[in-house]
């Protein structure tokens, strides 16, 4: 199916102005940080929001199945294997977070930053680890590899794709940025591998959560030590 207008527009946001603008707000870290997290939160889950009306638009204006958009259903069985995989790694997950032990580094202030305190900002928090575990894979892994494929080919997509949601985690340095375009890339390899997204949203969501369980239950035990 040949891409509209809008299309092109989406994937140049995804591939250049996502990715541009996480580096230039990593590398003033300082302001980005200094806002109200609940600022932050919201303005993350507006922008990716815009991105899949665009998406849904896209849709249901060409009436393209959403199975294009690695949404297979029923599941088949290499996702049921994948949400086998992503099971078994929550609960690995969620157990070395309950096992969790104080780090020197545990009061990073980029992981202060990032973090809710208040009730509010939990609630938000949430939401936008929905929005980011949800939206971002539908975005990144299943719109591009769809739109990237029949262009440039599969192993090309999957470089262009993994790298661009990589880079657009920002730098902090060298090992994180590495680690994030290497985890990108293995993602979006695994999508590849069962196309299905409902496994790699499911643990992208988790990711979060478990993330914020750990710091929770270090700064308690911290507080007690």
């Amino acid at each position: 199916m040949p891409l509209t207008t809008l299309d092109i527009t989406l994937i140049a946001l995804l591939l250049a102005a996502v990715p541009a603008r996480a580096l230039v707000r990593s590398q003033s870290a300082e302001t980005w940080r200094d806002r109200p997290r609940l600022t932050r939160y919201f303005a993350t889950m507006r922008d990716i929001a815009l991105l899949l009306a665009a998406l849904a638009f896209l849709w249901v204006n060409a009436k393209r199945p959403i199975a294009w958009l690695g949404l297979d259903i029923p599941i088949g069985p290499p996702g049921l294997i994948g949400l086998a995989i992503a099971a078994a790694l929550i609960g690995v997950l969620g157990l070395a977070s309950a096992r969790a032990r104080p780090r020197p580094d545990m009061k990073r202030p980029d992981a202060a930053a990032m973090f809710p305190e208040t009730p509010e900002e939990q609630r938000a928090f949430v939401a936008l680890g929905l929005f980011v575990g949800i939206g971002w894979e539908l975005l990144y892994r299943g719109y591009l590899l769809w739109a990237l494929t029949p262009l440039i080919g599969q192993v090309a997509a999957i470089a262009l794709a993994g790298t661009a949601y990589g880079v657009a985690h920002g730098f902090k340095s060298w090992p994180q940025f590495i680690g994030s375009i290497v985890m990108s890339l293995l993602f979006t390899v695994a999508y590849v591998a069962t196309e299905s997204l409902w496994w790699l949203m499911l643990i992208h969501t988790a990711l979060g959560f478990v993330g914020w369980l750990s710091y929770r239950r270090l700064q308690g035990r911290a507080s007690t030590t």
